[in-house]
């Protein structure tokens, strides 16, 4: 019966209900123009994102067997796995370029579409540049024609629309629906906020925080790419002393020797998050993952792997007020 009444709302003037409400409508009005597998599985993620009970799990699509690599494409793959040993963003963008050419040149199917997903999962490291970032995504979007893609995949290229703010390489319901689906997360983020203590003591909520730019750093001890981005975070924090700017690293580690020596070194907060709610209700599944969100409480950027100190320079800079609130 939730479900009838979301529908109902969709035709309805959008100033009626909450923003989860309003998003929820237009999610679910997109997902009504994707069919069979893929509609099923945004109904899913849907579901899952809003919470709801019984909520089924479909079955993804059947791809057939697995073939042996092309030459073609075991030589972009040896590409593929020397991006992140090259010397510079700039470097990295070149090849990256590179790749998507050689990628879109091989025949249609899962082979193709496989390296293109590839490419756009290390895209998003560091600040390659928006022509590494739109030939990545008019790779996959390509590698989408002819193959058997799933909701996820759609999510992937969405992301890089919404948040690395590429022009959309293609038109399909389902991109559609990855973007209506990004934007109900989005709300809910906003919905659920985050109260949290930090090791110090001090409880932080994001309601708490409305007028700064908050950059909420989901990480672990554990994790190399989060230890190698510290320095880049911790940087950014002091060179914007004073500035309407909140860095807090969110941690869900029960034991604190570890997180204790690192948090000594930093000049922001170290939330911990035990029971993994805050993780949970920000649809974090690997770390790091990152939320840049801005002074009115909107989940501006997300970075899901490690952060260059230029990528929190293009990101944040422009987003920082010039006043803020009291304290």
């Amino acid at each position: 019966m939730k479900w009838l009444v979301i529908v109902v709302m969709a035709a309805a003037p959008l100033c009626a209900g909450t923003a989860v409400d309003q998003a929820a409508a237009r999610f679910e009005a997109a997902v009504a123009k994707v069919q069979g597998a893929v509609g099923a599985e945004f109904r899913g993620l849907g579901c899952k994102a809003l919470k709801k009970a019984n909520c089924a799990t479909p079955v993804p699509a059947a791809r057939g067997p697995r073939q042996t690599p092309s030459e073609a494409a075991t030589a972009i793959t040896q590409k593929l796995r020397r991006i992140r040993g090259l010397a510079t963003d700039a470097d990295r963008g070149r090849v990256v370029v590179e790749i998507a050419g050689d990628i879109r040149k091989l025949p249609a199917g899962q082979e193709r579409l496989s390296l293109a997903r590839g490419l756009c999962s290390l895209v998003t490291e560091g600040d390659l540049g928006k022509e590494a970032l739109s030939a990545a995504a008019g790779a996959l979007a390509d590698g989408i024609k002819g193959a058997t893609a799933d909701a996820g995949i759609y999510v992937e290229l969405a992301s890089l629309v919404r948040y690395e703010h590429v022009a959309a390489p293609m038109k399909d319901p389902a991109l559609d629906a990855a973007l209506a689906l990004l934007e109900l997360r989005e709300a809910l983020h906003q919905e659920a906020g985050f109260t949290l203590t930090s090791l110090d003591g001090k409880t932080y909520s994001l309601d708490g925080l409305r007028g700064k730019v908050v950059l909420l750093n989901f990480w672990a001890t554990w994790c190399g790419p989060c230890r190698t981005e510290l320095p880049s975070l911790a940087a950014f924090r002091k060179d914007h002393e004073g500035k309407c700017l909140e860095i807090l690293g969110v941690a869900e580690e029960s034991g604190r020797q570890d997180l204790l020596a690192m948090a000594s070194r930093l000049p922001y907060p170290i939330l911990v998050d035990e029971r993994a709610s805050a993780r949970d209700a920000w649809n974090v599944q690997v770390y790091p993952k990152t939320f840049v969100v801005d002074p009115e409480g909107r989940v501006a950027k997300v970075f899901t792997g490690e952060i260059s100190a230029d990528d929190l320079e293009e990101t944040m800079t422009p987003l920082l007020p010039r006043t803020c609130p009291a304290s």
